[in-house]
């Protein structure tokens, strides 16, 4: 719940904007998978990450966030 981002680049191309990020924070809340819900690790996390927005309008009306799940699931200790 108090994970922030470091913007690291960004880049647009006609109506599409990419967004390189760190997200940094703390395992403090129950984390959802679709394997049910995992109860805090109390451990720090550190993902590289992309967003991918579709402009349209001045206004984002898609956003993909792409990230390393098995790369954050090992530094909770909850790698399967």
């Amino acid at each position: 719940p108090d994970s922030k981002a470091t913007i690291h680049g960004a880049f647009a191309s006609g109506n599409t904007v990419c967004v390189e990020m760190t997200w940094r924070g703390n395992h403090t809340g129950t984390l959802e998978l679709p394997t049910g819900p995992v109860a805090a690790t109390n451990r720090s996390i550190e993902v590289r990450s992309c967003q991918v927005f579709v402009m349209s309008d001045s206004k984002a009306r898609v956003i993909r966030h792409y990230f390393d799940m098995m790369t954050m699931l090992e530094q909770l200790g909850i790698e399967g």
